[in-house]
């Protein structure tokens, strides 16, 4: 019995991406980044990455609804990727976790928690109310560097 693959899940799509719903993936970056060492982070990270190159090896090749164009993804793109995810990895994880830190203490972030301390005191706060920036989890990070692998990689080889 095969299952259906969700595309959503797979770092490397460019369609809708939902992360994968395991809770490991969820863990807000800045709490990763002090619960794991660098290099765990991106042995876990990297690992991701090609075990999601590898689901569109695996599933090609792909017909592009419309123009009927076939394409092909191979394990050397996926090795490639994974290459590349590993080498750019630190300065991609730097990078964001300065952008969340001065996030974490702007002027704006400091207002938002003001007014949702407000609601919490009336009973009024939104159930939906999520406090993290929207690059702030590990899923964001393995979309973020695996992306950016896979566009490094069709760049170089055109």
């Amino acid at each position: 019995m095969t299952t259906e693959t969700n595309w959503g899940y797979n770092c490397l799509t460019d369609d809708v991406h939902h992360g994968r719903p395991e809770e490991l993936w969820n863990i807000p970056l800045l709490h990763a980044r002090r619960i794991f060492k660098v290099d765990e982070l991106q042995a876990i990270v990297v690992a991701r990455i090609y075990n999601d190159a590898m689901e569109l090896v695996d599933a090609s090749p792909f017909v592009q609804k419309g123009t009927e164009y076939s394409y092909t993804f191979t394990e050397e793109w996926a090795e490639k990727v994974r290459d590349h995810a590993k080498e750019t990895f630190v300065d991609i994880l730097n990078g964001k976790v300065d952008e969340l830190n001065k996030y974490y203490d702007s002027p704006e972030w400091h207002l938002a928690t003001y007014g949702v301390i407000k609601h919490i005191k009336k009973e009024k706060l939104n159930a939906n109310y999520a406090p993290l920036h929207f690059h702030d989890s590990i899923n964001m990070l393995c979309r973020i560097v695996g992306k950016s692998s896979d566009m490094a990689v069709k760049h170089a080889e055109h």
